[in-house]
């Protein structure tokens, strides 16, 4: 079929109008499911988490696969019963059948939210390790956000949520392990957050990685503590996580530098700067532009030098590239 007979078909009336019902079916779906917050009480500290449009919509549709296999089961057994015209024993136990069904549904439910936190807890903590950071530690130093809400779930004593929902203490230990391992991931996603996994230019290029090589300038061993960039005069520089703009000025050998304090004990580092677009004291977003690559200092050409620094110590940066890039794959 000629190309142009394909253009004419895709950009005819009904083509369009086709896809307009389409994206009105898709924003129909959409709309109920807008980004929520959730807070539990968790060891005396309340936590929240964000549930994503993307989540929840994952979670109804788990949700409903789950009832229509119970719907579907249900409705068989009672035909099946009716249509052998079964004894009052079969009868019976098909209702009793019907009753730990109906029962076990809630429960079930519930098991999914766990099962779908644990699953995230297990990938940001492989993120953590990526990065170098202890995940057993983040939920002693991690401080849960505050927020306003309704009643608190102390997801510690299932007996007392038994008592609280009129529930069994199965179901109550289900909804307990569930606030838990939702706590955890509260904490674990707090702890990512302020790791700089972004990238600090678009370019993938690099010319000198992290460690020993031959200073250009030298041609002597020398360490060098960062990853250089390779890029054109002005390459838009951008924040590797949210922080606070610690540091902007001329540094020794650096030419013109920014420095960015993420919290936790987290610095970078952006060096040989041709253009300076923040300021000390700024709050700055994950993402967000705060320079221009340059030829400053100690320079053989225009180039991004960055630097991650921990606790006063350098660290390589390839790492927590390598960690953001496993959080993208893994949505």
């Amino acid at each position: 079929m000629p190309l142009n007979l394909i253009e004419r078909l895709m950009n005819s009336p009904t083509v369009r109008t086709v896809r307009a019902r389409l994206d009105d079916l898709r924003k129909l779906i959409v709309a109920p499911f807008p980004e929520r917050h959730i807070y539990i009480r968790a060891s005396g500290e309340v936590r929240g988490m964000v549930l994503t449009t993307r989540q929840q919509l994952t979670f109804v549709a788990g949700t409903g696969v789950v009832l229509c296999w119970t719907v579907v089961t249900t409705l068989g057994m009672l035909l099946e019963a009716l249509s052998a015209n079964a004894n009052s024993e079969r009868a019976e136990h098909t209702r009793a059948s019907y009753e730990r069904l109906m029962a076990n549904r809630d429960a079930r439910l519930i098991t999914a939210v766990d099962i779908l936190a644990k699953s995230r807890a297990d990938r940001l903590r492989t993120t953590l390790l990526l990065a170098g950071v202890n995940p057993d530690a983040v939920g002693k130093s991690a401080h849960a956000g505050k927020g306003e809400g309704g009643p608190l779930i102390e997801p510690g004593d299932p007996r007392a949520i038994a008592g609280m929902l009129s529930v069994n203490d199965l179901f109550a230990e289900n909804i307990a392990a569930a606030a838990t391992d939702v706590s955890t991931v509260r904490a674990l996603t707090a702890a990512t957050k302020a790791l700089p996994l972004s990238r600090p230019t678009d370019r993938d290029e690099k010319s000198s990685g992290f460690g020993m090589r031959i200073d250009p300038f030298t041609g002597h061993p020398a360490f060098h503590p960062g990853l250089d960039f390779p890029a054109p005069m002005m390459t838009p520089v951008y924040a590797t996580a949210p922080g606070i703009v610690s540091f902007t000025g001329v540094r020794n050998g650096y030419g013109s530098t920014i420095e960015i304090d993420h919290g936790g004990g987290f610095t970078t580092r952006f060096a040989h700067l041709a253009a300076i677009g923040v300021h000390v004291g700024q709050r700055i977003a994950n993402h967000q532009r705060v320079g221009g690559i340059g030829s400053t200092g100690r320079s053989t050409g225009p180039h991004l030098h960055y630097e991650v620094w921990r606790d006063g110590r350098p660290q390589d940066p390839e790492r927590f590239l390598k960690a953001g890039e496993y959080v993208q794959q893994a949505g």
